[in-house]
């Protein structure tokens, strides 16, 4: 029996601003507007989006195909994008190697060779372009590529060696709750460019899969950064997914926690563990009466400072799903928001983040996404330099699907959250261009290379209906000086 929500839980599964006015009320000044890449045309999903590490000029967008959550079969991608100003206008980035249809989970460049770009997709592998995108080359000697049940889910690059390349492998398709857990190959690290990998998961969670209990848990590396002030350093969030398969009887529950390895030797050796105040217990015991299944997955998302200070951020996305024998599916938003560390240990930064501070399960009741108590939100953007304290933080369901509801859709900060978030900052993104949908959904945020700029991600949705609004949907930029 094919369960697609397994593959839904892993893929859900980055100068002057400390200047800028972020604690005044929402101005003309500062207001999201639409780019010129919008969902009119694309596909796909909007995955990561990018800003060069040096051309302000330059931003690229990651699109990914979704499994549709009844069939689980992967609709189409669009490839990755490229705007070279400032998202004015955008081209898609393919050759006769690299199709304008493959699915881009990740896209990394380094600050030393910034025209050398790594991007990892699903089925494919990774590929290598060293011209800015213009032409690529396939790099999966030692990866288990191609393989349409494989996703190089995350892909990083040292800041000051682009020879160094690091990219996590997990499976995405293939999954049934009657073969318990995902093969994932976990990590892999090359150091000469891509031409030959290495794997490594030693000190990493190891895979269980016992068909005597009916419990199975599994790990693999969500994120990846590398510290560019001790590029040796290699930090790895996690995505965990506990299966409890206790057929027709039992109350046994499913629970997972957040959780970071790091190597301290550019991916070689030991990992160790760093988890200390990220979200534990975040579980899922029988709601719907007789459960074939229940599952929990939580998925932290890393981000990073890049001047002298090190800053560390990640943010939580969790998800749990009680199935029973009808087919109906429970499934609970129990995302815990943002961290912030600069030695390892982690502290939660979400003072004036909506329903962040708790989750309740809801009452059963059907095949349905639950936002009870709590907001999804994307990976935080990080100031660029020695403005690392200055934020933003893009979120998904803010209003719970409440019409008469207008919580902030991106949040900022000038202090890393140390007060609270700043909520009124996100004019343009109250009401949708056309139809007037209420419900902006700003999940990728980053600033350009000089933080003239800001760049989001934005889908739409309203309560009052499903169809899709793609001609709103796209990339929007707000100008901050």
């Amino acid at each position: 029996m094919r369960n697609p929500l397994l593959g839904l839980a892993l893929f859900v599964v980055a100068f002057a601003l400390p200047e800028l006015a972020f604690g005044q009320s929402r101005q003309s000044s500062y207001v999201w507007n639409q780019t010129s890449l919008t969902g009119n045309n694309l596909q796909a999903d909007f995955g990561r989006i990018v800003a060069h590490p040096t051309n302000p000029n330059v931003i690229y967008l990651c699109t990914m195909s979704s499994l549709d959550p009844i069939s689980g079969v992967p609709g189409p991608a669009d490839g990755i994008w490229k705007s070279s100003d400032l998202g004015v206008t955008w081209t898609v980035l393919s050759d006769a190697v690299m199709s304008p249809d493959y699915s881009i989970l990740g896209l990394a460049i380094s600050e030393s060779s910034p025209d050398t770009l790594y991007v990892s997709t699903k089925e494919y592998g990774v590929f290598k372009s060293t011209d800015g995108g213009i032409s690529w080359a396939a790099m999966n000697n030692g990866l288990p590529f191609p393989n349409g049940n494989h996703s190089g889910v995350a892909i990083a690059v040292d800041p000051a060696d682009a020879d160094k390349v690091y990219v996590s492998v997990a499976q995405t398709d293939g999954l049934d709750i009657f073969n318990l857990s995902p093969d994932h190959p976990g990590f892999y690290l090359s150091h000469d460019g891509g031409a030959s990998w290495q794997s490594n998961n030693t000190g990493l969670p190891s895979r269980y899969d016992n068909v005597a209990d009916g419990n199975s848990r599994t790990a693999v590396p969500s994120s990846i950064v590398v510290l560019p002030q001790s590029p040796n350093y290699v930090l790895l969030g996690m995505a965990e997914i506990h299966v409890n398969t206790v057929l027709l009887f039992g109350s046994k529950t499913a629970k997972t926690s957040g959780k970071v390895f790091y190597s301290s030797n550019s991916g070689t050796g030991n990992f160790r563990e760093a988890s200390s105040g990220l979200p534990t217990n975040i579980k899922q015991g029988v709601s719907l009466g007789t459960s074939v299944a229940r599952i929990s997955a939580s998925i932290v998302m890393l981000s990073n400072s890049t001047g002298n200070s090190i800053n560390v951020w990640s943010t939580h996305t969790g998800l749990t799903f009680d199935i029973d024998l009808g087919g109906n599916a429970l499934v609970v938003n129990r995302g815990q928001g943002a961290f912030f560390t600069k030695n390892g240990n982690w502290q939660a930064r979400n003072a004036g983040l909506p329903f962040i501070s708790s989750w309740t399960a809801p009452p059963a009741g059907g095949a349905t996404v639950k936002f009870i108590d709590c907001t999804s939100v994307g990976t935080v953007a990080v100031g660029t330099g020695n403005t690392e304290k200055a934020v933003l933080l893009g979120s998904i369901g803010t209003d719970q699907g409440n019409s008469s509801s207008n919580n902030a859709k991106v949040y900022a900060s000038r202090d890393s959250a140390s007060t609270a978030w700043i909520g009124n900052w996100d004019a343009g993104l109250d009401v949708s261009p056309t139809l007037g949908y209420s419900e902006a959904n700003a999940a990728g945020i980053t600033f350009n290379a000089d933080m003239s700029y800001a760049f989001a991600t934005v889908r739409w949705g309203d309560p009052s209906t499903t169809t899709p609004l793609v001609a709103d949907d796209g990339v929007y930029r707000v100008k901050l000086r």
